[in-house]
């Protein structure tokens, strides 16, 4: 699939977040630098890019998808109080993921492992 100048911009957003970005924010900023973009057009950049294994979708139920650079095995924190989504635990992910691979001599290539609770800043706010 040949790449294009929409794709290159809604792979950038991404990239460039550190809050797990859903299908609307990225349509958002990307509408910042190209006005003329759609939301369908973001849509199916996100999926062709999910598809190419360059962004990882995060399904929460209930909640809109959301899409992460970081592609190695890791863990995510989901707030149940201001809904957003957190990268969590990257060496103890790994680290529990070997251990796993160790003890049932198997080979993991991909998780999802999701968390519910409540942020730092939430917590603060209690």
């Amino acid at each position: 699939m040949r790449t294009s100048n929409q794709r290159n911009l809604v792979y950038d957003i991404v990239a460039a977040s550190c809050n797990h970005p859903t299908a609307k924010m990225v349509y958002q900023a990307a509408r910042a630098r190209m006005p003329k973009i759609s939301l369908g057009t973001v849509y199916r950049n996100l999926n062709e890019l999910v598809e190419q294994k360059k962004l990882l979708r995060l399904t929460v139920q209930g909640e809109e998808d959301r899409f992460d650079k970081t592609l190695t095995i890791h863990a995510h924190l989901f707030c149940n109080k201001c809904r957003n989504l957190f990268d969590i635990g990257m060496e103890e992910t790994t680290a529990f993921t070997n251990h796993l691979e160790e003890i049932n001599d198997i080979k993991i290539l991909s998780s999802n492992i999701y968390f519910y609770g409540v942020c730092s800043k939430c917590q603060n706010k209690l």
